[in-house]
């Protein structure tokens, strides 16, 4: 393969790779958008029970709570697949903006900010606090719904 060869595929790979990017970034978005609408569904369904005179419904107060608890990690296991491609598309653009172009763009000159950033205090970092966190209170919303309203007599019912 001739160097121009090289540099045309190159840059087909480097398009490539921040189209891909823009799109992991923009469906990460669209995942805390989810996160947030589907759980505060959880609580509206809860508050909507805990205020229906209904011991019936009262019984199974603790399913919106368990639910949300559920559902909290799949949002970070998908965060984190999500973050893992950007790694992937930002380190490819990186080596061929400084293998191939010789010319450093924008993923060389990003680079620094995103390694200061990396940690607790990232964007990533209090994204993963807020779904891991979110999950640990639901679980205990869960666990004390079921104890205060007897959600063992469920299964007596059934």
């Amino acid at each position: 393969m001739t160097e121009s060869e090289q540099i045309e595929s190159g840059k087909i790979l480097y398009q490539e790779c921040g189209t891909y990017l823009r799109y992991m970034l923009e469906w990460r978005y669209k995942l805390m958008l989810r996160f947030f609408v589907l759980n505060a569904s959880f609580l509206v369904i809860v508050k909507w029970m805990w205020e229906t005179n209904n011991s019936n419904i009262h019984l199974i107060i603790f399913l919106p709570f368990l639910l949300g608890a559920v559902a909290s990690p799949a949002f970070y296991v998908l965060d984190r697949r999500n973050m893992k491609i950007v790694k992937v598309c930002r380190d490819t653009g990186k080596d061929l903006e400084v293998g191939l172009f010789k010319n450093a763009g924008i993923f060389v000159n990003v680079g620094p900010y995103i390694e200061q950033t990396r940690g607790f205090f990232s964007y990533t970092g209090m994204l993963a606090l807020m779904y891991i966190g979110f999950a640990f209170i639901m679980l205990f919303g869960a666990i004390l719904s079921f104890i205060k309203f007897g959600g063992w007599k469920l299964f007596s019912i059934i």
